[in-house]
């Protein structure tokens, strides 16, 4: 396995959310995903939440430790497959894998 920068997430809100897009509004679609203010309530509490109802799997939200700015995204490979993603907040670097 080895990792992969694959770009960069701009952070403005001090959050980053993981979900599959159909989730999301598009194209005038309502989406089953409400980001709102109580997505950003509960991570005041945590630093971690799933979304979308307890357990419901549709998306995972992270406190991104130092706030806003942009933070280096890596995919995990094995051969062409992804098998894990990474966001580095500013602490790890790029993963060091065995």
């Amino acid at each position: 396995m080895k990792a992969k920068k694959i770009g960069k997430v701009w952070v403005d809100s001090g959050t980053v959310m993981v979900c599959d897009p159909c989730y999301t509004e598009s194209n005038g679609r309502s989406s089953m995903i409400n980001v709102d203010d109580d997505i950003f309530a509960k991570l005041a509490d945590t630093p971690t939440i799933q979304v979308g109802g307890k357990g419901s799997g549709l998306a995972v939200a992270v406190r991104s430790g130092h706030g806003d700015g942009h933070y280096p995204v890596y995919a995990m490979m094995e051969k062409s497959l992804v098998v894990g993603l990474f966001v580095d907040f500013g602490e790890l670097g790029a993963p060091k894998l065995p």
